[in-house]
């Protein structure tokens, strides 16, 4: 079932999100996904599934002032992926958005997640580059 995430599912996002972090190769912080967590419930949006979650932002661009929705994460281990983007997709139209900005990790499963974004759509638009300091 596809719905809103709510406080009561603070424990599956926390399990997701040490899942993703593996997967991703980065830091897990409990104190943080629950904080990001309460952020996007409150300010943004929400969804999962009974086995993946997806959640971002909706913003006016800087220049421009278009209504965006920008994904922060999108994780799951079943057949529920698209489904999960497809709410995104509706909750951020309905939250004003014209257009949705989707993110990819550069990792082995790059290219098939590029086939998914382009499959349902989604064109490539910019890259990002990340340097510690």
């Amino acid at each position: 079932m596809i719905r809103p995430v709510t406080l009561a599912d603070m424990d599956f996002c926390q399990s997701i999100a040490i899942k993703f972090c593996e997967i991703a190769g980065t830091n897990y912080d409990r104190s943080t996904v629950e904080n990001t967590v309460e952020q996007l419930i409150n300010n943004g949006i929400m969804i999962r599934s009974d086995r993946g979650i997806i959640g971002g932002l909706v913003f006016p661009l800087f220049m421009s002032g278009e209504t965006v929705a920008q994904e922060f994460f999108w994780y799951s281990e079943g057949k529920d992926g698209k489904e999960l983007l497809e709410a995104f997709e509706d909750a951020a139209k309905e939250k004003g958005a014209t257009k949705i900005i989707m993110v990819s990790l550069h990792n082995e499963y790059q290219s098939k997640i590029d086939k998914i974004y382009t499959d349902l759509g989604y064109i490539e638009s910019e890259k990002s580059f990340i340097k510690g300091i």
